[in-house]
């Protein structure tokens, strides 16, 4: 309880970044929470920045974190992306942009706040497994959370997955992913007004061939 009452603390309207993670030697350990919050920082990254929208600003990730956006983003083309996964490249943006705000945005701490470490039950394991995450609290729209999904629930891996068939199981399912894929559990809050994140979305009627930074090839709705 103490911990979601620390993650429900007003935040300042001012850019503030609210936790980070390292990976020393490419081993990350769980992100941790910044105590007190940080402003955003110019960071040189080895590899091309995942969020082109955000380039040469000062932001809330850092070079290990771009390193394991590289990984996220593959794994989203190949589970919602076009072609041989069965999904839409539209869906692949939007999930992308939102990876990328949660991660990256210099008003981290509106919308997203991490928490102290802790033990717990990894949600997606077939057997009791413990596991060391940092908890955060992700806040977004309802209509961010609805346009998001129905860009996405064509998709087949959607269509396979029982958690995702509604606008917040969508979300809440990949927030438990990240136990397993980067020892965080992310819990979303829906409200209707700020400072939870708003973003435009692709549409999965999309034509053109780039949003946003990213190559986009047609699908239609009804993938």
């Amino acid at each position: 309880m103490a911990i979601w009452v620390l993650l429900g603390l007003v935040v300042p309207c001012l850019s503030l970044c609210s936790f980070t993670q390292n990976c020393p030697g490419g081993v990350c350990t769980p992100p941790h929470m910044f105590s007190p919050y940080v402003e955003p920082f110019m960071t040189e990254f080895t590899s091309p920045l995942m969020c082109p929208e955000f380039a040469g600003q000062p932001l809330c990730c850092n070079d290990d974190q771009n390193t394991e956006l590289v990984n996220k983003f593959t794994l989203i083309d190949f589970t919602f992306g076009g072609g041989a996964a069965g999904g839409c490249d539209a869906c692949g943006v939007n999930l992308k942009r939102l990876w990328c705000y949660f991660t990256c945005s210099p008003d981290q701490a509106l919308f997203a706040q991490g928490g102290p470490q802790q033990m717990v039950l990894d949600p997606l394991s077939s057997t009791p497994t413990w596991v060391l995450v940092m908890p955060a609290k992700f806040t977004v729209t309802e209509k961010y959370a609805s346009n998001l999904y129905d860009s996405c629930k064509k998709c087949s891996y959607t269509q396979a997955v029982p958690a995702m068939q509604s606008s917040h199981g969508f979300l809440q399912f990949q927030g438990a992913l990240f136990v397993e894929m980067n020892a965080i559990f992310i819990t979303f809050y829906f409200v209707n007004s700020p400072p939870a994140l708003e973003l435009a979305t692709v549409p999965c009627s999309n034509q053109a061939p780039e949003a946003y930074g990213y190559p986009t090839k047609p699908c239609s709705c009804e993938t």
